[in-house]
């Protein structure tokens, strides 16, 4: 192991970040919907949780909630979810034998543990002088030295062997906390004993959707010649079929997510910026070659290619989230910005529900009915883009909690000598003497305004990124522009910090964007779509956390005239957005027609008709395009018209 870096960005506690504005108002529906009631309603991290010592569900589920249990009770300083959190964290420190092993006797595998882990340092980063966040980090420490122990005799397999480097952000905060070499050695280890990211990632050998690689049914019959795990019911054994196995693992959206970053470990652990090189190749082959217009990939459970019709998977969102979460900590590269916005704000934001009561396990970009209908999906089942409880599979409804709260944890970063800014949803930071608010509606709106009151009234840096969008930014400090040098993405300001305000205004030109999947609308950090009027059908009754379809109830296949693009108007109006209330949105207003040789393929909208759209010019409409993450029902992948130069 060479020197290790530079430890990057530090993540402000959770009990220093205060939602505003609507950051707040949707993590609160979060509190009053699925993540503040799942333990109610869902048997799997009920009472009787292996994990609260019962006898039901032992793996993964409860270690997943927990995760995004702690940091959104923290956020919201909410008595009714920290209490909940204390109830999981007596049960799994009450679990830990003299060994440093925790959690279900009934199930031994180190994945769930890992991540666990990653759970129990957000609860230590906010109690870490109570005698519970201290009896955290013991068990944290204890634990990973038995993870040294075992790691000698017990070789990793299934999903620990695919995800070995989950364990590292816990290992660089035991170390960050006590420079204890055992951590890096032992992050260095899972490393080497996991999957080969790094080659597959260099080489990128998946260019084409899964199933031209390996169709479903293949991999089934071997599988079912397989030993199975009755908590892994899909996964071939290693040691039977090598190959399969490997191929089922690098294929799998979720482990896709989860090891980008893993190269940004690799590049800790070693100081090597080869890593780094690699991670951004691997995202432009990503995209290229599976990319979707809301910042996603292709991934219906396994990579499936870049058509809008086809789903992506909300554990895959959550986990993409944080991997460019720890992207940008660990490397200070604030380029990656742009993606973790792209995600954010698009695809996180439409696949949960704005009452915060419901979720898909895919979505579509052109989704023009959630039904429990059969699609184009690699290996889920026909529930997958409902909105429900438990569509398709339980790791979603278990998982989806960790998005808004570790996204909004992460906006502000900090450094021995000062703060960065990574977007500028509203909140209010306070740290020791300082404190930054930050209010407005970006990324609704192109302002953002930001407080900085400093009791002791220091000198230090706060850095303010600059999006790859923004065509020009303008900055005032207490009505008085600024000029500021703009270089890699970033704005340093340094100052005597008292009780001055910045005031930050951004270009946001409209940009279309031609693909060969369709025409896509973007204006700042948001996708734009075409909104389906939708009527709704409860299909399991649970009350406010019932299974539901929706159907459109208007025409939805229409395309845009593209050269006409530059007479579109940008504007808003007033929505009103189900526990939101009246909420100002922007929109765009366009030309364009139905076309009529574009239809529905298996319950789906078919592929885009690019170069042969036929339209009628009696059907030109105008159209009013708003922000995708504020629809359910949407086209956003439209064919591009053209012959309407004269409109």
């Amino acid at each position: 192991m060479k020197q290790e870096v530079t430890t990057g960005y530090k993540t402000l506690g959770c009990d220093k970040i205060e939602p505003q504005g609507w950051a707040d108002v949707l993590l609160r529906n979060l509190a009053d919907g699925l993540t503040g009631n799942l333990d109610e309603i869902w048997e799997d991290v009920g009472p009787d949780s292996a994990w609260l010592g019962g006898d039901g569900e032992s793996w993964e589920r409860g270690p997943y909630y927990l995760d995004g249990l702690i940091p959104l009770a923290a956020l919201l300083r909410d008595a009714r979810l920290q209490k909940k959190v204390g109830k999981w964290i007596r049960s799994v420190l009450d679990s830990q034998l003299e060994t440093g092993y925790f959690g279900p006797s009934t199930n031994t595998d180190l994945w769930p543990r890992m991540v666990m882990m990653k759970a129990l340092v957000t609860y230590a980063e906010i109690h870490r002088d109570e005698e519970g966040g201290v009896s955290v980090i013991h068990l944290l420490q204890s634990f990973s030295r038995y993870m040294v122990d075992v790691l000698e005799s017990q070789p990793l397999q299934m999903w620990s062997f695919a995800r070995a480097m989950e364990a590292c952000p816990s290992l660089f905060w035991l170390y960050d906390e006590t420079q204890d070499p055992i951590f890096l050695e032992l992050a260095e280890t899972l490393g080497k004993r996991g999957l080969d990211w790094n080659t597959f990632f260099h080489d990128f050998p998946i260019k084409k959707p899964i199933w031209e690689y390996m169709p479903w049914q293949e991999y089934v019959s071997a599988m079912d010649e397989a030993t199975q795990d009755q908590n892994q019911p899909t996964l071939l054994e290693r040691a039977r079929n090598e190959e399969m196995f490997n191929l089922y693992h690098t294929s799998h959206g979720v482990n896709v997510a989860m090891a980008l970053k893993y190269l940004v470990y690799l590049y800790r652990i070693t100081g090597d910026t080869t890593y780094l090189r690699t991670l951004r190749a691997a995202r432009e082959q990503l995209m290229a070659y599976h990319g979707q217009g809301n910042g996603m990939f292709g991934c219906d459970e396994h990579l499936s290619g870049p058509e809008p019709s086809q789903g992506t998977e909300l554990c895959t969102v959550v986990e993409l989230l944080y991997s460019l979460e720890q992207i940008i900590k660990i490397s200070k590269d604030l380029s990656w910005i742009d993606w973790l916005e792209h995600i954010a704000y698009n695809a996180l934001l439409t696949t949960i529900s704005p009452d915060g009561c419901s979720h898909q396990y895919n979505q579509q970009v052109n989704q023009i009915s959630c039904t429990v209908d059969p699609r184009q999906w690699y290996s889920n089942h026909d529930d997958s883009n409902i909105f429900g409880l438990e569509p398709n599979f339980g790791c979603c409804t278990a998982n989806m909690h960790q998005g808004w709260p570790k996204f909004i944890q992460s906006l502000w970063l900090k450094d021995d000598s000062g703060y960065v800014c990574v977007s500028y949803a509203p909140v209010k930071v306070r740290d020791r003497d300082v404190t930054i608010t930050v209010t407005g509606q970006y990324p609704f709106s192109d302002t953002a305004s930001i407080v900085v009151d400093s009791k002791r009234k220091r000198k230090f840096p706060i850095t303010l990124t600059i999006p790859s969008w923004a065509s020009s930014v303008t900055v005032t400090m207490d009505g008085k522009e600024i000029s500021a040098i703009s270089e890699n993405h970033r704005i340093r300001l340094e100052e005597n910090w008292s009780d001055q305000t910045i005031e930050m205004h951004f270009t946001m030109a409209l940009r279309v964007e031609e693909t060969e999947q369709g025409l896509f609308v973007y204006r700042g950090p948001l996708l734009y779509a075409l909104p389906i009027s939708q009527e709704e059908r409860i299909i399991v009754d649970r009350g406010r956390f019932s299974d539901k379809e929706l159907r459109p109830t208007q025409r939805w296949n229409y395309g845009l005239f593209v050269e006409n693009s530059e007479a579109w108007t940008v504007g808003t109006q007033e929505m009103d957005v189900p526990c939101y209330g009246i909420f100002t949105i922007p929109t765009i207003t366009c030309k364009g027609a139905l076309v009529e040789n574009w239809g529905v393929n298996r319950n789906s909208a078919a592929k885009v008709p690019m170069s042969q759209a036929e339209y009628s010019m009696e059907s030109m409409t105008d159209l009013t395009l708003i922000p995708y993450g504020l629809t359910m029902l949407h086209i956003a992948a439209f064919p591009a018209l053209r012959g309407g130069e004269e409109l």
